[in-house]
């Protein structure tokens, strides 16, 4: 059996070490619901920006094409998981009350390296005991619309 100073040191190493690497930069667009008192908001703006430091995990592993092709052209198909440690999104106060970050799948944005993605899956890691340490979010490259 595995003490609570034991799952106490894991935590410790796991949230040292994501303070050490977790430093890629990944912009959220949270989606505010807020609108002006007469409702001429630009819907495009209603977009909190926030910065948030992560570490990527890229499809490194891939070794066969992710572009699908069709007849209007080609749809990139890559994906990225970003890897949130729970405590540093806990101190900036961004985890509801169920300890699980607090975003809007269907609505808000993320950014990373000048690519816009949204989130298609996610799912609590790392666990220490029922602790949940950090958050995998997976992002899907979101094609660009000619309007």
């Amino acid at each position: 059996m595995i003490s609570d100073a034991q799952w106490n040191r894991y935590i410790n190493v796991i949230n040292n070490f994501s303070d050490d690497v977790n430093k890629e930069i990944v912009t959220w667009k949270k989606l505010s619901y807020n609108l002006s008192r007469y409702g001429e908001d630009d819907y495009d703006k209603n977009y909190e920006e926030i910065e948030l430091e992560c570490l990527i995990s890229y499809n490194i592993f891939r070794t066969w094409p992710i572009t699908k092709n069709t007849k209007s052209g080609d749809l990139d198909e890559e994906n990225i998981v970003m890897i949130l440690n729970s405590d540093y999104l806990n101190n900036l106060g961004y985890l509801n009350s169920q300890g699980y970050l607090d975003f809007d799948p269907g609505n808000d944005k993320f950014f990373h390296m000048g690519k816009e993605y949204r989130a298609y899956g996610d799912t609590p890691v790392s666990q220490a005991k029922d602790n949940p340490i950090l958050i995998y979010i997976i992002l899907k490259r979101q094609q660009k619309t000619n309007e």
